[in-house]
C-alpha cells in the first residue's frame, strides 16, 4: 500500500504486484500518473466515497469501499476479487 503520493509514483512494478491507492492521495492523478508511467502492477482504488467508476476511468483495475472488511475471511474473499481483475490468480 502506498503511504505518499510520492511513495507510489516511485513503485517499481517488477517489485510490486499491487498497489492500493486512497481518495485522499489524490487517488485517480496518482493512479494516471503511474499508468503514464508505464506502471503495470494491479491499481486498487480505496475510498468511502462512490469512486468506482472515476478511479477505473484513471486506470485502476479494482475499487474497494472504506472500511472494508476486517475480518480475515471476508478480506480475503475482496483481496482476491481483486487480483483476479488481471489474472494473478487462478
Amino acid at each position: 500500500m502506498c503511504i505518499s503520493l510520492k511513495q507510489c509514483l516511485h513503485v517499481n512494478s517488477k517489485h510490486q504486484q499491487m498497489a492500493s491507492i486512497e481518495k485522499q492521495l489524490l487517488g485517480t492523478e496518482t493512479v494516471r500518473a503511474l499508468r503514464s508511467r508505464g506502471v503495470k502492477s494491479v491499481i486498487c482504488g480505496l475510498s468511502a466515497n462512490d469512486m468506482e467508476q472515476q478511479f477505473k476511468e484513471a486506470g485502476a483495475d479494482a475499487f474497494l469501499f472504506k472500511p472494508f472488511p476486517c475480518e480475515k475471511e471476508a478480506l480475503s474473499v475482496e483481496l482476491t476479487r481483486v487480483l483476479k481483475t488481471r489474472g494473478m490468480l487462478c
